[in-house]
C-alpha cells in the first residue's frame, strides 16, 4: 500500500491491465473513458468521485500499465483511498489501494520537518515550562543531607565483605591484584604439586619429607625383596600372614600371649626373660630328680631345692623337709610335712 500526502497532486501507477480472455496477455489500450468503471473511493464511506475524464497515461515500455494523476482534491481526505479500474469485455478488473496521512506526518517521514508543532505557540510552550518550575520543589538541605547520610554509614566489615564476594572475573586487567588472585591455582592444583614434588629436595633431619623417603627406601627394600622370593617362599609368607587373624587386644590376651611367649628368644642378661629361664632350669632339674628318687633320697632333694630358692630370691624363709614314719613299721606317713622356720 502507498502512502499519499494529503492535498497534494501525485502521479500514482495502476495495472497490470490483462486480457479477459486468457488473463494474461497485457492491454496496451485501456482508456478511462471506455471503462465500465473507473471510480475513486474515498475513506469512511465519501462520495464516489468519477476518474473517467483523469489524466491517464500509458507507462513506457511497461506493457499493462498507467500512469493516473491524482489531483490535491482527490488526496484531500485523509485515510484509505481506493482506484478501481474495469471492464468485462476488454480486461479483468484492476484495483490499487492508497493510505491518505496528514501533510506534518508526511513531513516527519519523508522530509526531515522533524516532529509536527503545528498550532503550537511559543508563549503556549513558556506558559507549560512555567507552570512545570512552579510545581517543582526542590529538596531542602536537610533532605539531601539525609539522601548523602546513608553513603558514609558503610562499615569496614561491609567493605571487606563486598570486596571478597566480589567476582574475579570482573577484575582481570592486567596487573591487578584481581588478576594476580584469579591466577592462583585451585586446591586440586596444590593437592597435585603437593603430591608430585619429589622427596630428594626435602631430607632435612625431622622433617616430613626425610621420614616419608626412609619410609620410601624401606618399601622399596621390601618390595625388592619380596620379588626375589620364590612361589614355594611366597606362598608360605602367605599362608603366615593369613593365619594371624586378628589379634585378642584385651588385657587376658595380652597376658596370655605373654605368658606363652618361649623364653628362648628372650635371654637378653638383665631381663626378666633371662631370670625366668635361669629359675626354670634348676627347677626342671629339680622336677626329674624328684620324680626319680626314692624316699631316701628326698631329703638330700629338698635340701637342694632350697639353696636353689635361696639363691634366685623366690623363698623368703629356708625350708626343711621331714619325712614322717610309723614307729611299729617304719613306713612313711603319706602327706606328713614339719616346717620349721628359723628365727
Amino acid at each position: 500500500m502507498q502512502l499519499l500526502k494529503q492535498s497534494t497532486e501525485i502521479k500514482v501507477r495502476v495495472g497490470p491491465f490483462v486480457s479477459s480472455l486468457d488473463a494474461v496477455t497485457p492491454d496496451t489500450s485501456v482508456t478511462l473513458g471506455d471503462a465500465d468503471v473507473a471510480a475513486l473511493l474515498k475513506d469512511d464511506g465519501a462520495a464516489v468521485v468519477d476518474l473517467s475524464g483523469a489524466t491517464w497515461a500509458a507507462v513506457a515500455n511497461a506493457a499493462g500499465w498507467y500512469d493516473l494523476t491524482l489531483t490535491d482534491a482527490h488526496t484531500d481526505t485523509r485515510g484509505l483511498l481506493e482506484v478501481i479500474v474495469q471492464s468485462s469485455e476488454d480486461y479483468c478488473p484492476v484495483h490499487v489501494r492508497f493510505m491518505v496521512i496528514d501533510a506534518a506526518i508526511w513531513g516527519v517521514f519523508f522530509e526531515g520537518d522533524g516532529v509536527p508543532t503545528e498550532g503550537v505557540t511559543t508563549e503556549q510552550v513558556r506558559a507549560e515550562m512555567d507552570a512545570s518550575l512552579d510545581a517543582y520543589e526542590p529538596p531542602t538541605l536537610t533532605q539531601l543531607n539525609a539522601a548523602v547520610a546513608g553513603l558514609n554509614d558503610l562499615s569496614a566489615a561491609e567493605t571487606a565483605a563486598a570486596v571478597w564476594d566480589a567476582l574475579l572475573e570482573s577484575y582481570e586487567a592486567a596487573g591487578s591484584f584481581g588478576a594476580a588472585l584469579g591466577g592462583l591455582p585451585d586446591a586440586g592444583a596444590n593437592a597435585d604439586a603437593l603430591l608430585d614434588r619429589a622427596l630428594s629436595g626435602h631430607l632435612t633431619a625431622g622433617t616430613a619429607g626425610r621420614a616419608l623417603s626412609r619410609l620410601d627406601k624401606t618399601l622399596s627394600e621390601m618390595e625388592s625383596n619380596i620379588r626375589g622370593l620364590g612361589a614355594h617362599t611366597l606362598e608360605s609368607l602367605s599362608d603366615q600372614v593369613s593365619g594371624l587373624g586378628e589379634p585378642d587386644l584385651t588385657a587376658s590376651g595380652i597376658a596370655s600371649a605373654v605368658w606363652d611367649r618361649l623364653l628362648s628368644g628372650h635371654d637378653t642378661e638383665g631381663s626378666a626373660g633371662e631370670a625366668l629361664a635361669r629359675l626354670d632350669q634348676p627347677l626342671s632339674e629339680t622336677e626329674a630328680a624328684i620324680r626319680g628318687a626314692d624316699d631316701e633320697d628326698l631329703s638330700a632333694l629338698m635340701y637342694t631345692l632350697n639353696a636353689v630358692a635361696m639363691a634366685t630370691g623366690v623363698l623368703g624363709e629356708l625350708l626343711y623337709v621331714y619325712t614322717v614314719t610309723e614307729k611299729a613299721t617304719n613306713i612313711p606317713i603319706p602327706n606328713a610335712v614339719v616346717r620349721v622356720s628359723e628365727d
